[in-house]
C-alpha cells in the first residue's frame, strides 16, 4: 500500500511513496493517521515558520518542498475562508485557561517517559504523592508546560495544582466509598463529568 495521496490544494511538500506490505487493517488504518498527523503537523510548521513571517523560501530549511506546491499553500493560507477559520482557533485557544500541551502523539504510548515527570513532579510537591490514579497523572502531565530552569521539567502552575487537589480529594472519596474499581468512573469523570473524546486525546483513556 501507499501513503494517502493528498489533493493538490493541500500539497505543501512532495510526497515521496512509500510501498508497505501490510495485511491488517488495524495497522493500515494506524499508518494512514500517523501519515495525516504527520502532515498536518508539517503543514502547521510552514504556515507559523514561514507564511505567517512573510518568509518564502521553505527550501531554506526543507529542501524537499516542491515550490510549485508551496505557491499553492500560500494561496490557501492567504483565502478569506482559511484566516477565517485561523481567527476563530486563535480566538478560541486565548480564552482557555488550561491548554494541552502535549503534541501529536501524546503520552498514552510513553509510559516511562510520563511517568518520570510525574516523579519529578512529585519531588518538588510532595503532597502530590497521594494521587494515585494514572489518568489523573497523565491528564496534568498533559497541561502543564516545561520548566525550562529545571531541564524540561513539568511546572506545577496555579490553575492545576487547584485541579489536582480535587483530583486527590475525589479519589480519596471513591477509595473510601469502594467506588473506586467501578468500571466506567475515574476522579476524572467524577470531576469533570462525562468523558468526550477531545478530553483524552493524547493521555490515558477511561477502561470501560
Amino acid at each position: 500500500m501507499a501513503i494517502m495521496k493528498i489533493s493538490p490544494a493541500e500539497k505543501s511538500l512532495t510526497l515521496k511513496i512509500v510501498q508497505w506490505n501490510i495485511k491488517d487493517d488495524y495497522a493500515k488504518d494506524e499508518m494512514f493517521k500517523k501519515a495525516n498527523d504527520a502532515h498536518r503537523t508539517f503543514k502547521s510548521k510552514l504556515n507559523k515558520d514561514f507564511f505567517e513571517k512573510h518568509d518564502n523560501n521553505p527550501r531554506s530549511k526543507f529542501s524537499f518542498v516542491d515550490m510549485t506546491h508551496w505557491d499553492e499553500f500560500v494561496a490557501r493560507c492567504r483565502s478569506e475562508e482559511f484566516q477565517l477559520r485561523s481567527a476563530k482557533a486563535k480566538a478560541s485557544a486565548r480564552k482557555n485557561k488550561n491548554p494541552s500541551r502535549l503534541g501529536r502523539t501524546g503520552l498514552a504510548d510513553r509510559e516511562d517517559t510520563w511517568r518520570g515527570e510525574w516523579d519529578q513532579l512529585v519531588l518538588q510537591h510532595p503532597w502530590l504523592s497521594v494521587i494515585q490514579n494514572d489518568r489523573s497523572k497523565t491528564y496534568a502531565l498533559a497541561h502543564l508546560p516545561k520548566d525550562k530552569t529545571t531541564l524540561g521539567a513539568r511546572k506545577l502552575t496555579e490553575y492545576m495544582e487547584g485541579t489536582l487537589r480535587q483530583l486527590a480529594e475525589k479519589e480519596q472519596k471513591m477509595l473510601e466509598d469502594g467506588t473506586y474499581l467501578t468500571v466506567g468512573r475515574d476522579p476524572i469523570t467524577q470531576v469533570f463529568g462525562k468523558e468526550h473524546g477531545g478530553r483524552t486525546r493524547g493521555w490515558l483513556p477511561l477502561l470501560e
